[in-house]
């Protein structure tokens, strides 16, 4: 009961945190180069077994992207698999025009699940018109001296429009 407890208390904190950060900066994103918001929902295959991170698991990535200033961007995500783990990177993002649909990423932040740690993260988003967006990458958890690694792949609402 005290893992419930626990877990739901994570929940609802990164519920208001994200949405105290996605409210202001929501309003000032522009859809341009990779200067735009979205909220996705993806697939996680993991390719290690450590039981220390969701980043391991075959589940549901829930994430977001932020634009914070010129090509870096806060990326948080929950990962839903046998745990629950939170994500939260800043990437640099490697816009080479304002209509190239192709934005790679990397970055790097922290962990939260089961047990803490490092996340270093990477990937690609393709823009799909003024409202959808293709996003995948790999993940990468440092945890108690193991690396916890997966893969991501789905599909992202972008937001506001224009």
């Amino acid at each position: 009961m005290k893992a419930i407890t626990l877990l739901n208390f994570k929940i609802i904190l990164l519920g208001l945190t994200t949405f105290a950060l996605l409210y202001p900066l929501a309003a000032m994103a522009q859809i341009t180069g990779s200067n735009y918001s979205y909220f996705g929902v993806n697939g996680n295959i993991g390719f290690t077994d450590d039981d220390n991170t969701s980043i391991e698991d075959f589940g549901i990535l829930v994430n977001t992207k932020i634009p914070i200033t010129g090509n870096l961007s806060l990326r948080p995500a929950v990962i839903f698999a046998d745990d629950t783990s939170y994500l939260i990177p800043v990437t640099f993002n490697f816009s080479f025009s304002q209509t190239q649909p192709l934005v790679p990423f990397v970055g790097g932040g922290v962990v939260f699940g089961p047990k803490d740690g490092l996340l270093l993260s990477s990937g690609v988003e393709v823009r799909l018109g003024d409202e959808f967006v293709v996003n995948g990458g790999i993940n990468a958890g440092f945890i108690d001296g193991k690396t916890n690694t997966g893969l991501y792949l789905g599909l992202g609402f972008i937001f506001p429009k224009d």
